[in-house]
């Protein structure tokens, strides 16, 4: 695990700001500089989104909120040495590690904050939070997205290829297809199968299976339990666990929450409310069958203005993580989608 440890100070992240860097390019930059080396964190995601196949997630909750060391961490979700799954916790921690706390940071730093720019955003203490936070970002974009191009074209489901091909029909079933099918790809990005960049090879193909990750992805994708909302619910909880962790190791507290918002909310609580994403969906789904469109665009309204405050509360995590240098717009990524984001 030294090996990780010492690479991860070599490695600092280029956003995707690079308007002349055409996209098989960046693709190449972003996976060697950030992709590859913080693979632990999307390693962490699908672990977690196991474990929620069958325990609750409030189970586990107070442990992001801690600095729990990994033979306690490993308990708590019941990971053995003999699990496969020891290996993705020792290199995660292994990643929370290389983290110092924002206040170190501070000290060491403070002759520095006011001349080294960019340069102080991107240390490498940071870079793990703020690709968990893409992370996070992406799929709520997604979502989004999703909902608004259907809200765009009179919510006409045949718009989007996958309808030809499911059984039954419902904006629930395109919304899930979707981001199932879209976040695979972008999975593929992250994670590839085989990595081959020109005569550079990967630093972890010895301790990166990509073919361990895929059959998770399966399973977790083709779990009785996964219908639709669970699934996706699932991933949003794993998304949102990584990011409180890495937050906790950084010691900021509530990274998600700006009071200067006149409608603030509690963002982490918004994403695990059963009623904002999972049952607002479900109930847009009933509305248009019914053909209520009243109904149905008050609750794509609702959804629009939680779905941007809680982006808004990401945007500010991404502002407290990078000592006020990176602020983004509310739908704007920091890394490269692929065309995921596309519609």
């Amino acid at each position: 695990m030294s090996k990780l440890k010492m690479s991860l100070k070599k490695y600092a992240p280029l956003a995707n700001y690079y308007a002349s860097v055409s996209d098989t390019n960046q693709i190449n930059i972003d996976r060697i500089k950030v992709f590859e080396p913080f693979r632990p964190i999307y390693e962490m995601e699908l672990l977690i989104s196991l474990y929620l196949i069958n325990y609750n997630y409030y189970e586990i909750k107070n442990i992001s909120l801690q600095q729990p060391n990994q033979k306690e961490f490993n308990q708590r979700l019941r990971i053995t040495e003999e699990s496969i799954y020891f290996d993705i916790s020792d290199r995660f921690h292994s990643l929370l590690n290389t983290i110092t706390p924002i206040g170190s940071i501070f000290q060491q730093k403070i002759q520095e904050i006011n001349t080294s720019g960019r340069i102080y955003a991107y240390n490498s203490n940071r870079i793990p939070a703020y690709f968990a936070l893409e992370r996070l970002k992406v799929k709520l974009i997604l979502l989004k997205k999703i909902i608004n191009k259907l809200e765009k074209e009179c919510w006409v489901l045949s718009i989007f290829p996958k309808f030809d091909s499911l059984k039954k029909i419902s904006l629930e079933s395109i919304v899930f297809e979707e981001f199932y099918s879209r976040l695979e790809r972008y999975s593929k990005i992250i994670a590839p199968i085989q990595i081959s960049i020109g005569k550079k090879r990967s630093l972890y193909n010895d301790i990166v299976y990509s073919r361990k990750l895929e059959e998770m992805c399966l399973y977790i994708s083709h779990s009785k339990r996964s219908y639709r909302m669970n699934y996706i619910m699932r991933s949003i909880k794993a998304s949102l666990f990584v990011c409180n962790m890495i937050f906790t190791y950084l010691d900021i507290p509530d990274p998600f929450e700006n009071n200067k918002d006149n409608h603030m909310i509690n963002i982490s609580e918004t994403l695990l409310d059963p009623n904002f994403i999972a049952k607002t969906i479900q109930s847009m789904s009933e509305a248009l069958e019914t053909k209520n469109f009243l109904i149905l665009y008050d609750l794509h309204n609702s959804f629009n203005f939680l779905m941007n405050q809680v982006l808004a509360g990401i945007n500010n995590a991404m502002v407290m993580a990078s000592n006020s240098q990176l602020h983004l717009h509310i739908d704007q990524t920091l890394y490269y989608s692929g065309n995921i984001l596309k519609f």
